[in-house]
C-alpha cells in the first residue's frame, strides 16, 4: 500500500483592501510561471498546468511580494517584518542565498536590476522607507532618499544603464541614477498615493498608477514625464496595479472600479476594457503579463485570465486565501466542496486545478463555514453565526431560508437513507429533517463530533470530556440517556465515525489516538493506535469500506487498513498541519491544510 501527490490546487493571493497585491511572472527563458505571496508562503505557480505548485515556506510573516530574479534562477521576496529572502528557484531544497532585515517594518515591493546583481526594495521603516544592496552580499549599492512616508512601489530599469524608480504615500515619484544609486529628480504630478511602478521590458519607458485614477508615462533613462494616459475611458476608481506586454507598446490596468484596461502607450488612449464582476471582492487589486494573457488579482483572491485578444474574461482561477474547515466529495459526479473562513466555499472538479466555481447568493456571507456535508442533491453547510443552509448541487446557489441553532457547529452527520442530519454544537445536537429543525438535544459536555450509525438506530456523539456517549434514536428525537459510553480515549474527541458496513466505531482524539469499538458490544477492539504525533483533525472511509484516511496537525495523513492491521503514512502533505480529508473514490484522496491549500492523492494497494 502506498500514497503519492497528484496535484495540488494552490491558495489564492494575499490581498489587502486599499493596497495593491503583487504578483509576478518569471523571465519566458524559464516557462509561463508566475509567482505570489499566499499567507505566510511563496507559491510558483505553472500557467500551462495549474495543479503543479512550488512552495516556499520559511517566511515566518506574511508575504507581501515575490519577484524572480531576470535570469530566472532566484526569486527575492518580502515580508510584514521586513525581512528579505534570496533564494534558488531551481532546486528542491531551496537554497538560500541571503537573508536580511532590511527594513523595520513591512516590505511592500522589490525589484531586481537588470543583471541580477542588485535588489531595491520598499516598504515602511523608520525614518528609511527604501533601499538598495547587492543580492549576494547585501552591502548597500546606493540611498533611496527624499521619501517621507511609506513607499508603495517601485521598479528597476532591466536595461543598462540601470535606473530606480519609487514612489507612495508621499504622493512623490522619486527617481535615481546609478550604481551607486543616488537621488536624481521628483515628479508631484499624482494627487493621491501612487499604488504601482512599472518599467518597460525594453526599458524605454515606466509608468506610475496611483489613486488619482492616473496613469502617467516617463522616459526610462532620464525619468522626465512623456505624457499621461487620456481619462477618456478611463478607471473611476483608484488604480492598484499595472504591467507591460512583452513588446513594451501596451499597458494593462487594474482598479477598484472591477474592471481590467489595455492602453496603448504611443496614442496614450484606453483600447480595451475587461469588466471582472460587480461585487465588492471583484475590485482589482493586481496585475500581471504571462505571455499572451494579462492575469489580474481581485480583492477576494480571484485570479482572472484575460483572453490575449483582451476581449473577455478567459477564466478564473479560483483558490482559499484563509483558513480551509472541511472537504466533503460528491462521489457521483468526480467533484469536491471546500468550506472555510470568511465565508467561502469552492466547488472543485477532481484533477483539474483553478476550482470550478464559488457558491454564488447571499448565504453565509463573511460567517466561517466550520462544518460541512453531503445530503442527497444538497449541501449541507453550518456556520460559526449557528445557521445552516442547504443547497443545491445543480446550482451552487444559496436559496431559501436558513436554518438558526443554538449552538456553534462543530461536525455533521447524515443518515445513510439522507432522510436525517444530526449537528454537534458547542451546547448539544441538532436534529434536523425535510430540511426543518425539529428538535435539540442539551448536553453539559460539549459535543464536538458526531455520527449516525448506518442502520439508523443510534447516533455518537464525541465530547470534550473525553468520551464517547451513544444514544437511541427515537424517530426524530434522541433518548435521553445514552446506551453506553466510550472511555478509552484520553484526550478531546476530534471525531467519532461508524464504518460503512456499521460493525466499529472509530474514535480520534486530540492527542492524536485512534481507537476502534464493536459497535454491538461498546467494548473496545484497539487502542493506542499512536501513529499520528499531533491532534488528528479529520477522519473518512473509501467508498467500499475497505480503507480510513485520518488528517493531523501533524502534517500528515494516514491511510488504515484495519481489518488487516497496516497503514500508510505520507512524508509531509501539508505544511503546518492538515486540517480535514476524504475519499473522492476508492484511489483517491483530497485533503485540506494549514497551507490553506489542497491536495490530491493516489492511494495503491
Amino acid at each position: 500500500m502506498s500514497i503519492t501527490l497528484k496535484g495540488v490546487y494552490a491558495s489564492a493571493p494575499n490581498t489587502e483592501r486599499g493596497r495593491s497585491t503583487v504578483i509576478s511572472a518569471s523571465p519566458s527563458k524559464v516557462g509561463k510561471k508566475f509567482t505570489y505571496g499566499s499567507g505566510n508562503f511563496v507559491f510558483i505557480r505553472d500557467f500551462t498546468d495549474l495543479m503543479q505548485l512550488d512552495t516556499y515556506t520559511e517566511h515566518a510573516t506574511k508575504v507581501n511580494v515575490a519577484k524572480f530574479s531576470p535570469t530566472g534562477y532566484y526569486i527575492a521576496s518580502g515580508d510584514d517584518s521586513g525581512m528579505i529572502r534570496i533564494w534558488s528557484c531551481e532546486n528542491v531544497d531551496k537554497t538560500l542565498k541571503l537573508e536580511k532585515r532590511v527594513l523595520s517594518k513591512t516590505i511592500r515591493d522589490l525589484a531586481w536590476t537588470g543583471d541580477s546583481q542588485r535588489i531595491v526594495a520598499v516598504g515602511e521603516g523608520k525614518q528609511e522607507y527604501g533601499v538598495v544592496f547587492s543580492w549576494d552580499m547585501g552591502t548597500s549599492t546606493g540611498e533611496i532618499s527624499g521619501h517621507s512616508k511609506e513607499l508603495l512601489s517601485c521598479d528597476a530599469r532591466p536595461e543598462r544603464p540601470f535606473r530606480i524608480a519609487t514612489g507612495g504615500s508621499d504622493l512623490s515619484l522619486n527617481f535615481y541614477q546609478g550604481p551607486p544609486f543616488k537621488f536624481s529628480h521628483s515628479n508631484k504630478d499624482h494627487e493621491r498615493f501612487i499604488n504601482c511602478i512599472r518599467y518597460a521590458p525594453d526599458g524605454s519607458t515606466f509608468a506610475s498608477c496611483g489613486s488619482d485614477k492616473k496613469i502617467l508615462i516617463f522616459e526610462g533613462k532620464t525619468g522626465q514625464k512623456v505624457g499621461e494616459m487620456s481619462s477618456e475611458n478611463g478607471h473611476s476608481l483608484s488604480i492598484y496595479g499595472l504591467a507591460y506586454t512583452s513588446d513594451s507598446k501596451k499597458i494593462v490596468t487594474a482598479s477598484g472600479d472591477k474592471t481590467v484596461k489595455l492602453w496603448n502607450v504611443e496614442t496614450k488612449q484606453c483600447e480595451a476594457t475587461v469588466t471582472i464582476g460587480n461585487e465588492m471582492g471583484d475590485m482589482q487589486v493586481g496585475v500581471c503579463v504571462i505571455g499572451d494573457n494579462a492575469v489580474s488579482v481581485s480583492l477576494n483572491g480571484d485570479l482572472n485570465v484575460i483572453s490575449s485578444d483582451f476581449s473577455k474574461l478567459e477564466k478564473k482561477i479560483l483558490g482559499h486565501n484563509s483558513k480551509i474547515y472541511k472537504v466533503v466529495a460528491d462521489r457521483k459526479t468526480n467533484t469536491f466542496y471546500s468550506c472555510g473562513a470568511n465565508g467561502q466555499l469552492i466547488k472543485w472538479d477532481a484533477g483539474v486545478g483553478g476550482g470550478i466555481s464559488k457558491i454564488q447568493g447571499t448565504g453565509h456571507k463573511d460567517a466561517t463555514i466550520a462544518a460541512m456535508a453531503i445530503c442527497g442533491d444538497k449541501l449541507v453547510t453550518a456556520s460559526g453565526d449557528k445557521q445552516v443552509r442547504f443547497t443545491p448541487l445543480s446550482t451552487f446557489t444559496y436559496e431559501g431560508e436558513a436554518l438558526n441553532l443554538s449552538g456553534s457547529p462543530y461536525d455533521i452527520a447524515v443518515s445513510t437513507d439522507q432522510s436525517l442530519i444530526v449537528i454537534a454544537t458547542h451546547v448539544g445536537i441538532s436534529i434536523i429533517k425535510n430540511e426543518k429543525l425539529v428538535s435539540e438535544f442539551k448536553m453539559e459536555k460539549e459535543p464536538q463530533t458526531v455520527s449516525i450509525s448506518p442502520d439508523g438506530t443510534e447516533v455518537a456523539v464525541g465530547c470534550k470530556d473525553k468520551k464517547v456517549r451513544i444514544y437511541k434514536l427515537a424517530g426524530d428525537n434522541v433518548v435521553d440517556s445514552p446506551i453506553a459510553e466510550l472511555t478509552e480515549n484520553a484526550a478531546i474527541i476530534k471525531r467519532v465515525r461508524y464504518t460503512p458496513d456499521g460493525s466499529q466505531i472509530v474514535v480520534a482524539d486530540s492527542n492524536y489516538e485512534v481507537c476502534v469499538y464493536d459497535a454491538a458490544t461498546k467494548k473496545s477492539k484497539q487502542t493506542s493506535l499512536t501513529y499520528h504525533a499531533a491532534a488528528i483533525t479529520d477522519m473518512d472511509f473509501s467508498p467500499d469500506g475497505k480503507y480510513m484516511v485520518t488528517s493531523s496537525l501533524d502534517k500528515n495523513i494516514i491511510v488504515w487498513d484495519l481489518a488487516n492491521n497496516k497503514r500508510v503514512k505520507t512524508d509531509l502533505a501539508h505544511h503546518l498541519g492538515v486540517t480535514s480529508c476524504c475519499f473522492v473514490d476508492e484511489n483517491t484522496i483530497v485533503t485540506a491544510g494549514e497551507d490553506l491549500c489542497l491536495k490530491e492523492w493516489k492511494l495503491q494497494m
